[in-house]
């Protein structure tokens, strides 16, 4: 039997986060923090509070709120009372985008690949106009770059979306297997590469076009494991 998450929760977000912790099945505030790319003091300070030597609140920052936003599945016009109650909120933004729930519908990558299930929160503006899947990477062939893709990462894929030379795609090759590779069209043919050379995925690191069963979509959104590095999406190649 799986065991409950509970947490000592006095700060901020604790109750939150205990509870959708429950939701995701997970066991401790790490598990959730790579989930979310928020790193272990930060994590302990939104279930517990923090307190500055001169005695005043130490209050997380408004990229680790937007990260807990899309991780608790919550509009961050959520959040925002609970660290500063008299803030002036007001009526909601007609521009303010609420969140779409994306599903993961596979693993990509090498052996031991994790079963899928549960759901990438996305803005509905990143959303728009696109139809959109999401997977759960396995291994380490993408785990290099800017801004690597790691293991135990989720990617956001947009199926109608048709890549251009550089950026990060979910493919399905011939014999079955699937991978996320960066997609290469120039003089050396058109082909599928990982970022990690040394990487031990089932697949090989240059995958010619045509041993590529299909291109499902390009990478439009990671979230993860790796997010916590302060890198951003949009440096990643290919991913807007």
């Amino acid at each position: 039997m799986k065991q409950e998450a509970k947490l000592n929760a006095k700060g901020w977000f604790g109750d939150w986060i205990e509870a959708r912790m429950r939701e995701l099945g997970m066991r401790n505030v790490e598990e959730f923090g790579r989930y979310a790319g928020i790193n272990r003091s930060t994590m302990h300070q939104l279930v517990k509070g923090r307190t500055s030597p001169k005695g005043t609140e130490v209050k997380p920052s408004v990229d680790t709120l937007v990260r807990l936003a899309v991780a608790l599945g919550r509009p961050i016009q959520d959040l925002i009372p609970r660290v500063a109650p008299r803030a002036p909120l007001g009526d909601p933004s007609p521009q303010a985008g609420g969140m779409v729930r994306v599903p993961v519908v596979s693993a990509v990558g090498g052996a031991g690949a994790q079963a899928p299930g549960g759901w990438v929160a996305v803005d509905e503006r990143l959303a728009a106009g696109r139809e959109l899947v999401a997977y759960r990477v396995c291994g380490d062939s993408m785990c290099a770059g800017r801004r690597p893709i790691g293991h135990g990462d989720l990617i956001a894929v947009d199926r109608r979306g048709h890549p251009a030379p550089g950026a990060v795609v979910v493919a399905r090759l011939a014999g079955g297997a699937v991978v996320c590779r960066v997609f290469q069209d120039d003089h050396f043919g058109a082909r599928l590469v990982s970022l990690n050379p040394l990487s031990l995925d089932v697949a090989p690191p240059v995958v010619p076009l045509g041993d590529v069963a299909e291109i499902l979509g390009p990478v439009v959104l990671v979230q993860g494991e790796v997010g916590h590095l302060g890198s951003k999406p949009s440096e990643q190649p290919g991913v807007s």
